[in-house]
């Protein structure tokens, strides 16, 4: 884990989820990638690549400015879906933010703090095991069956 997730409550009264990074953690995350490499250099040079190229994977991981804007993406898209909701990031253009005084005309995403509503329903597993029992029920098939088959596309 990078960071710790906490609920909190807007001055106005609105329910928001904050996650904040650990302060060394990206630091940590070099040192521990490039120790690995250095070690794989002299016992294991076939994973000398899978490292590096774990290591520019999992980089952006530490922007949470970076996982805003996909979210927002995200939100927007699944907009019009029924039943699906994607919380909004506290961003810049979000209602909260928007016309505000500084800084919190800027939003409540920085690179190691992201703010997003709350929102209140059912986990997503909780939704697919009830799609996927609903399908096997549908089907006379088994949820493994189904999930297999969800599997092979």
């Amino acid at each position: 884990s990078i960071g710790q997730v906490h609920g909190a409550r807007l001055r106005d009264g609105s329910e928001v989820v904050v996650k904040v990074q650990y302060p060394e953690a990206e630091r940590q995350f070099h040192i521990d990638v490039d120790l690995s490499i250095r070690l794989a250099q002299a016992l294991a040079p076939h994973y000398v690549d899978i490292l590096r190229q774990l290591k520019r994977t999992f980089a952006t991981e530490f922007d949470y400015r970076r996982e805003a804007r996909l979210q927002r993406e995200a939100h927007e898209r699944l907009r019009g879906v029924s039943r699906v909701a994607v919380p909004r990031p506290l961003d810049a253009d979000h209602p909260l933010c928007r016309g505000k005084a500084a800084p919190l005309d800027r939003g409540l995403v920085t690179k190691r703090v992201f703010a997003m509503e709350r929102l209140r329903g059912r986990p997503i597993d909780q939704w697919a095991a009830d799609h996927v029992r609903d399908l096997s029920l549908r089907e006379g098939c088994s949820t493994e069956e189904v999930l297999a088959r969800i599997r092979s596309m």
